[in-house]
């Protein structure tokens, strides 16, 4: 793959830089920059003859941007990155979409496209895989397509899905959940090229998808992208520039994101500048990073444009890059069909504002009107771009008038979107009334002063603040090794020697008629009778294993009836670390021991919850490593994502890719955080837990 990878670039590369020899372009990164306003015309000449420099040394074939089944594709400028997690979309099991769909559009104005994020990053916690997500989404796949991307495509929006090339899951299964989800695009996550397999296998079960890779696709991959994310390119404001990408292949859809940014103001404006998509990404994998109301008005404004224009010039204009204006930092782009007709946007990137009076040569004596002006130009030919802004003005006039109509002045504010930070939620008691028979041994713990420190990666999910700072809860640099360290005081407890068993679990289930509101999965290993009904009785092999496929509340509903309750993260740290021994592992500091059989569950598969007596602690619980992981009852929100915090780590096998949950036997010093949706989705095959008084 190295080499495959190094000849490319080494190509790319070569054929890039002989086109801007030849033709005296200065290429910055992913901009092209204008050094001069001399001489504009021969600089646009040359411009041209760059492009098609650059088209056929890289050989890049066109026909994708020809082909009539693309043709919808060119004119999405707003894509919204919707993490299916979000309170907003799905609570409890049922999705929330025609109510989704309508915030949307108060929120950020007309959205073309909707990309649905569905499994990163729960992938890894056990052994779904991404394609298992979209089955396991509520109503499975039929409930996706009828709740979900038929409610979108009704509302004239389009809709992608994404692949992960770094999980399992063959070409051949995505082209088929592409066709019974109806599907327009697909997000190439981590990708820069679109490989000919995968093209092959979507075309076998529907034609005219798009293929969007996340990252700058190979100029000669471009012949089969219609599409790319323009992910924190390096702009430079004190520079004269245009897109390299969109300059040298016009109908290539370009998505700026920075999805860490608190102000997405300048890419706002440079990508309408250009002509060009915004990626609208508030929810970053359960990290809640909301838009200013300026800048939610700013999307809402440029994209109302881009629409209204694109088949009169975007499409079918020609594009003249940086006119001179004569004016410093002043940039002027148009668009000029054939009939003369022009479009125009002025961008500003002063830290003054700039008054410019249309020139008679360059304009003619056509009116105009400008949009952020609000008003028609004919006598007084002077407008005003503010600091770090543009104007657009534009020659049709009666369009204009109607589109002006379109043209947001203010936005609907959302002022409960604005929290960053989860905070604490408070334990909801699951079932009553309570029986109050502890089952099971329990092991007496003792109290006392506990120094409580977790380190882990970030992760891009990011995790809590306390112990910490604000910066945990965000992804950015999700490779950072952060801590949580406080000292707390513990109190004395009984704690469960061992997970809930299946047995135990069932046993509350008959006695208490327990009915989750939403049973998707419940129990789902356990086999039913011809009536669907459980049985009463396990054999004793299933009945001694920790109880999986259970979610927060059903916990929490068998924790209510016998008089208990789930651990603290703080408490089941103390346990796990010997009472407050501060030990690495239940059994001790000796690290060689976790690849130790009698200590460690090294089997692949889930394991008796009362075995390993070598891996216990010294008070003598059983299976806080490597066997299941373990609810605790540290719940969070930050109004938009909810999550629980597991420890312990699984039986499953450690897997090699970054974006991947750590899994194996975990120390006692790490955690996990769990996004949860409420539904069928939380049960996990390896997620259990244990009990408390």
């Amino acid at each position: 793959m190295f080499l495959i990878i190094f000849h490319f670039f080494f190509n790319s590369s070569f054929a890039d830089d002989f086109c801007e020899n030849k033709y005296n372009i200065t290429r910055v990164n992913q901009t092209i920059v204008k050094t001069s306003d001399d001489d504009w015309q021969s600089w646009q000449n040359n411009l041209l003859n760059y492009r098609q420099c650059i088209i056929s040394r890289n050989q890049i074939n066109q026909q994708i941007y020809r082909d009539p089944n693309f043709n919808w594709s060119r004119s999405l400028f707003r894509q919204y990155f919707l993490f299916m997690y979000d309170q907003a979309f799905q609570e409890n099991g049922h999705y929330k979409t025609a109510s989704f769909i309508k915030n949307l559009k108060l929120k950020y104005g007309e959205i073309d496209s909707v990309l649905l994020w569905h499994a990163y990053p729960l992938l890894g916690f056990d052994s779904r895989t991404q394609f298992d997500f979209y089955k396991e989404m509520p109503g499975g796949i039929s409930g996706l397509k009828k709740e979900v991307v038929d409610l979108f495509h009704k509302n004239g929006i389009r809709v992608f899905i994404n692949f992960n090339p770094w999980d399992v899951g063959s070409y051949q299964e995505l082209g088929i959940i592409v066709r019974d989800l109806d599907i327009d695009g697909v997000m190439l996550d981590t990708m820069n090229n679109v490989p000919q397999t995968m093209v092959g296998e979507i075309n076998k079960q529907k034609k005219g998808v798009i293929l969007m890779p996340e990252t700058t696709p190979s100029m000669s991959d471009h012949g089969f992208a219609n599409g790319s994310w323009a992910q924190w390119y390096a702009l430079d404001k004190k520079s004269s520039s245009i897109l390299f990408q969109k300059w040298v292949l016009p109908a290539h859809q370009l998505y700026f994101i920075r999805r860490w940014d608190t102000d997405r103001h300048e890419d706002i404006l440079y990508s309408f500048f250009n002509g060009s998509g915004m990626l609208i990404w508030d929810n970053v994998f359960g990290a809640w990073n909301p838009y200013s109301d300026l800048d939610r008005l700013l999307l809402a404004q440029t994209g109302v444009l881009l629409k209204s224009f694109f088949n009169n010039f975007f499409e079918a204009g020609q594009w003249l890059p940086l006119v001179p204006t004569h004016i410093a930092d002043l940039d002027l782009n148009i668009w000029k069909n054939t009939s003369g007709e022009i479009f125009a946007i002025f961008k500003n990137r002063s830290d003054h504002l700039i008054k410019y009076n249309l020139d008679e040569g360059l304009f003619k004596s056509l009116p105009y009107f400008a949009f952020w002006k609000g008003a028609e130009i004919s006598s007084n030919r002077v407008i005003e771009i503010a600091s770090g802004s543009v104007e657009a003005i534009v020659s049709l006039i009666p369009k204009a008038i109607e589109v002006y109509k379109l043209f947001p002045q203010k936005m609907t504010p959302f002022e409960n979107d604005q929290e960053r930070i989860p905070i604490p939620q408070k334990t909801v008691l699951g079932f009553t009334p309570k029986d109050g028979q502890h089952r099971g041994e329990f092991v007496t713990i003792f109290g006392g002063k506990f120094h409580y420190e977790v380190e882990h990666k970030k992760r891009e999910s990011g995790c809590y603040p306390f112990g910490g700072n604000r910066y945990f809860s965000w992804g950015q640099n999700f490779e950072d090794l952060i801590k949580h360290i406080f000292e707390i005081e513990i109190g004395n407890f009984q704690i469960k020697k061992t997970a809930v068993t299946n047995q135990e679990f069932l046993s509350f289930v008959i006695e208490s008629h327990y009915l989750p509101e939403n049973s998707d999965k419940f129990l789902a290993h356990i086999k039913r009778n011809n009536e669907g009904e459980l049985p009463k009785i396990l054999d004793n092999d299933q009945a001694a294993l920790p109880v999986t496929f259970v979610s927060l509340q059903d916990a929490q509903a068998y924790a209510d009836w016998r008089g208990e309750r789930l651990l603290s993260e703080e408490e089941w740290q103390y346990v796990a670390s010997g009472a407050g021994a501060n030990n690495l592992y239940p059994f001790g500091n000796d690290i060689r021991r976790i690849n130790d059989p009698q200590s460690v569950n090294l089997t692949g598969k889930i394991i008796r919850a009362d075995a390993l007596i070598k891996g216990a602690t010294p008070q003598g619980v059983l299976g806080l490593c490597g066997n299941t992981w373990e609810l605790t009852n540290a719940t969070y929100s930050d109004g938009h994502n909810k999550f629980v915090i597991l420890r312990g780590g699984s039986y499953l096998p450690v897997h090699q890719s970054t974006w991947i949950i750590p899994r194996g036997p975990r120390a006692n010093n790490f955690h996990a955080k769990y996004l949860l949706s409420g539904g069928g989705l939380d049960r996990s095959e390896a997620i259990s837990f244990r009990t408390a008084y």
